[in-house]
Formats: C-alpha cells, sequence, structure tokens
C-alpha cells in the first residue's frame, strides 16, 4: 500500500532546459480525466440515462509570479505550431517515506495569460492555460497512468490501450 503525495513541482515551458519556472511557480494542475455525457430519455421512459459521448479535451492550467516576457512570447503562435511544456514532480509515499518522481510532458498551446490585480502589497503574477493538447504523457515512478496522442487516437491508462479495438477497426496505426 502507498499513499503519494505531491510535494514540490517545476515546470519547462518548451523544451529549453534554460526555461525551468521552479522560482516563480506557485501552483500547477495537471490535466484532468472527464468523461463527456449526454443525458437520453427513451420514448418509454421515465427515468433518463447519461451516455458517455466522449472524454473533454485535456487543459493545463498554472500561476507564476512576477512578469515572464519569454513565456508570454509563446502565446498566440501560428496556426499549427504547439510548444513542449514538461511538468516535474517529487511524491513521497507518506506511509514509507519513498521519494517518487512524476513527469508529464505535454504538446500543446499557451491559451491563457491573464493577469492578476495588482495589489501594492502583493507580488503581482498570471495565471496561464495551455490548450489544444495534441499528445500527454504522465509518467510516475516507472509507471504510466495516461499516454494520449490525439493524431493516432492512442489513450492509454494505466496500460491499457482503451483505443486499440476501436483503432484495429477503423484502420488506424
Amino acid at each position: 500500500m502507498s499513499f503519494l503525495v505531491m510535494k514540490r513541482v517545476n515546470l519547462f515551458c518548451d523544451a529549453n532546459p534554460d526555461k525551468s519556472k521552479h522560482l516563480t511557480l506557485t501552483e500547477m494542475t495537471m490535466p484532468e480525466l472527464e468523461e463527456e455525457y449526454q443525458i437520453h430519455q427513451a420514448g418509454g421512459a421515465r427515468v433518463d440515462i447519461e451516455l458517455a459521448t466522449g472524454i473533454k479535451a485535456f487543459e493545463m492550467g498554472f500561476n507564476a509570479k512576477g512578469t515572464d516576457l519569454d513565456l508570454m512570447a509563446q502565446f498566440g503562435l501560428a496556426d499549427g505550431k504547439v510548444n513542449v511544456f514538461t511538468a516535474r514532480g517529487k511524491m513521497v509515499d507518506e506511509i514509507d517515506g519513498t521519494e517518487v518522481g512524476a513527469v508529464g510532458v505535454i504538446h500543446g498551446r499557451l491559451a491563457r495569460v491573464k493577469p492578476d490585480t495588482f495589489k501594492r502589497t502583493e507580488v503581482h503574477g498570471y495565471e496561464y492555460g495551455i490548450k489544444g493538447v495534441f499528445t500527454y504523457r504522465l509518467q510516475i515512478g516507472d509507471r504510466v497512468p495516461v499516454d494520449f496522442d490525439w493524431a493516432t487516437n492512442r489513450l492509454i491508462i494505466n496500460g491499457v490501450d482503451t483505443n486499440a479495438s476501436e483503432n484495429a477497426l477503423l484502420g488506424i496505426g
């Protein structure tokens, strides 16, 4: 049994190792897994049912203090251009103290740059959002809970290729 808790995080915006945000990063939210549903009420049914229709688009968010002009320059890239965002974390198993690394790699676009409200007694910063996620891979230790590639229709959840039979039927990959 383990109880993994995230203790520290860092973010690299672009593939350049000099673009570490460890000094300014204050919050980070990795993409959530959420199914989308449509409510259906059959003609003879008294109760609605929710039918799964797909998975919600992945989005990542983070907050950082200060004004980062290099990061802001990644906003509004030309069509078809994406950046690489690499999140790294230190997790600790609260049961036995084991440290485990976590790495999330996202290919997407900087889609939101929202300035904080200026308050004279607080450090000003920004809220950022990554959308248009084409690939997302999360690895925790030696396990890969999520591996997504939009172009190949691959969605692996905890080692199970959830789209394997569909891709085979559609002749993809």
